[in-house]
């Protein structure tokens, strides 16, 4: 699969509220292509959803 794919699926998981699925596309998207600014906007997005705005900021801080 590719980053865009994961990247993909982790927004479908997201939007259906299972953001801890959501979170390890997120990740398995980032390995491939870490310059991925709307993967970890995304996944940054989706922790700030589970209520943990520390590692959406620090997620969010990290990007390229």
């Amino acid at each position: 699969m590719l980053a865009k794919d994961y990247n993909g699926q982790g927004v479908t998981y997201s939007e259906q509220g299972q953001y801890d699925l959501a979170i390890l596309e997120f990740n398995k998207a980032l390995e491939i292509d870490p310059g991925s600014t709307e993967t970890y906007n995304n996944r940054g997005i989706t922790y700030s959803k589970k209520d943990q705005f520390d590692l959406a900021y620090f997620g969010l801080s990290q990007r390229p």
